[in-house]
């Protein structure tokens, strides 16, 4: 009885929440999407630090993939962008007059929006020069491009530094363990000592040599002189080198 009653709460509790996000919460963030140009830049910068961090994503293992997705995504959804994202572009026109940047939201229907960008430039004289929305693109695109290598370069060297989480540490004192999870815990620790045991017979010659294969694009000839030396198996062997 006691357990269906904590169902039928929780299940309570889920509907009154998803009621709440979309009937109260989703017209708050869908406004502050449309007509808050900081929060959308902020929110785009946000996410992309924090795939970057949690995915453990550096440039050896396909940065330049992710960062070109959140430039492209970025300058879809955050085409105007915001006044201090601006600022150089607005320099860079000031000697024909001030820019001037629009974005034209027509709600039609409940949930059905248009929305529309513009560019333009008033001349000082006061005439209005009209710009294709192309070149707001193209400015934004190689906005977000500069400002996700910087974050990226930035955030991969922090995660270069920072010591990557223990899972068999994290395991809380008050949860027992399973004879499954203490057979994987007893694997990875056999594991980890075999890998220390393998390195152990690695010497500065050898992996400078290794490092040398690698930084020539010789990756597989370096991961097999590893094996050779130390009999590490292939995973290891690669993150290894990939480590290097």
């Amino acid at each position: 009885m006691k357990k269906n009653l904590t169902i039928l709460l929780s299940v309570f509790l889920f509907v009154a929440f998803i009621l709440v996000v979309f009937i109260w919460g989703g017209p708050i963030l869908i406004n502050a999407y449309l007509y808050n140009s900081y929060i959308r830049s902020c929110t785009l910068i946000l996410i992309f630090a924090l795939t970057i961090y949690f995915k453990r994503i550096k440039w050896e293992n396909n940065m330049v993939i992710l960062i070109a997705v959140f430039a492209v995504i970025s300058m879809q959804i955050d085409t105007t962008g915001n006044p201090i994202l601006n600022k150089p572009l607005e320099l860079m026109v000031s000697h024909w007059g001030q820019l001037v940047i629009g974005r034209s939201v027509n709600n039609y229907a409940p949930g059905e929006f248009a929305i529309s960008d513009s560019i333009s430039i008033l001349k000082h004289s006061g005439e209005m020069i009209k710009l294709s929305v192309i070149w707001l693109y193209l400015y934004r695109l190689l906005q977000y491009l500069v400002t996700y290598v910087v974050l990226g370069s930035f955030i991969g060297l922090f995660i270069k530094k920072a010591p990557e989480i223990d899972f068999i540490h994290s395991q809380t004192g008050s949860e027992e363990l399973t004879d499954e999870m203490k057979k994987k815990i007893a694997d990875e620790l056999r594991r980890r000592q075999e890998m220390s045991d393998h390195k152990s017979d690695l010497t500065e010659d050898l992996v400078a040599k290794v490092r040398e294969l690698k930084d020539r694009g010789n990756v597989i000839e370096a991961i097999k002189l590893v094996r050779d030396y130390t009999g590490m198996p292939l995973g290891e062997a690669k993150k290894f080198v990939d480590d290097l």
